[in-house]
């Protein structure tokens, strides 16, 4: 139970993190894509 309470709000600060991690990339690769009209690859 201890263990859980210790990894609950780590996984949820590493969720929020990856979420706005992803939206940014994918944001910024829709930009470069739309400025230089190539396709980019999402890793």
């Amino acid at each position: 139970m201890t263990e859980l309470m210790f990894y609950l709000p780590l996984l949820v600060k590493t969720h929020v993190f990856a979420g706005k991690f992803v939206s940014g990339a994918i944001a910024s690769a829709y930009i470069s894509s739309r400025i230089k009209s190539t396709p980019q690859v999402i890793e």
